[in-house]
């Protein structure tokens, strides 16, 4: 098998039975060998399953309410949401944001869970993992998960997250149908503060800071502001 972690640079490395292609100030560790899955396709919003637990933190059930949201932007059908893995149609595809120590059983097996969850710990960073129709977007800490489901969707649906004003937060390239091809990944950051300083005033009037950029701001993995004194 072949691993690799690079930083800061772009990425061009098979990734299961998908090419991945990233930039990011982020760490990724990249695996080859395993063996292909059956391809994931949808045309709708509507042939993907969010679940969380009942009792999951704040912060994952808000990365779930805006995946649904996004979803429903880019493909014009909204998921539906679960609570657990009950029910779940063996056709649709299931998507489950949860902490490690919170996760699913099903995923008891998987070789690359363990190694993944030791090179995360104390850190706000993810991994993607896929078991046959089943997505699961797993983190040590609550924000770690939102910052994979939106990296999820980056990746998957052609998405930037480009601005903190709603009629420009989420820019996509148009389609009808989509292949679901990066998972089976992880992603930290070597550096345990990000931020920005963003001058001029927002939507709201405020200086710097509004709702809106502040949801710009963790969608794109920040999690630290700077202002001038």
């Amino acid at each position: 098998s072949f691993s690799a972690k690079i930083y800061m640079v772009v990425i061009n490395a098979q990734c299961d039975s998908a090419e991945m292609i990233r930039f990011s100030p982020f760490v990724f560790e990249i695996k080859k060998g395993d063996k292909l899955m059956e391809r994931l396709h949808i045309c709708s919003g509507k042939e993907i399953l969010l679940s969380c637990r009942n009792d999951a933190d704040e912060v994952i059930v808000r990365a779930r309410e805006e995946f649904s949201s996004v979803l429903k932007l880019v493909t014009g059908e909204e998921p539906c949401f679960l609570s657990g893995e009950n029910e779940i149609s063996a056709a649709a595809i299931c998507v489950c944001l949860s902490c490690f120590d919170d996760g699913f059983s099903i995923l008891s097996q998987n070789d690359r869970l363990a190694v993944y969850k030791k090179e995360l710990k104390g850190t706000d960073g993810f991994a993607v993992l896929r078991d046959e129709n089943r997505i699961y977007i797993l983190s040590h800490t609550p924000a770690g998960v939102y910052y994979g489901a939106h990296d999820f969707l980056e990746k998957n649906f052609e998405i930037i997250f480009a601005r903190g004003a709603k009629e420009y937060a989420v820019e996509y390239l148009p389609a009808t149908e989509w292949e679901i091809t990066k998972y089976n990944y992880m992603e930290k950051s070597p550096f345990s503060i990000r931020a920005w300083n963003m001058c001029g005033v927002g939507s709201e009037g405020k200086a710097h800071i509004d709702y809106g950029t502040a949801v710009y701001y963790a969608r794109n993995k920040i999690n630290g502001i700077f202002h001038e004194m």
